[in-house]
């Protein structure tokens, strides 16, 4: 979930009374679909090496309340 969706949900949560927090981590792929890859440019990365591993472990943002992970974009993966 990308970090901006994750802030306002948060957000809307706590107000609604929940404690909630956005948690940054890494999910990790088996098998992406490389295809899903094909405007990334090598420039936006400090080397190739860098580009394939974001591929394989993207940078990921979910929200935790009261127990619970909520997590609106996991299915992209």
């Amino acid at each position: 979930m990308r970090l901006d969706v994750s802030r306002r949900l948060a957000e809307r949560l706590t107000s609604a009374g929940y404690e909630a927090k956005v948690v940054q981590g890494k999910f990790i792929i088996d098998e992406p679909d490389m295809d899903s890859y094909s405007d990334w440019d090598v420039n936006d990365f400090n080397d190739e090496n860098d580009m394939t591993a974001a591929m394989f472990t993207p940078l990921h943002y979910w929200v935790e309340t009261n127990g619970l992970i909520v997590d609106k974009a996991s299915s992209q993966f």
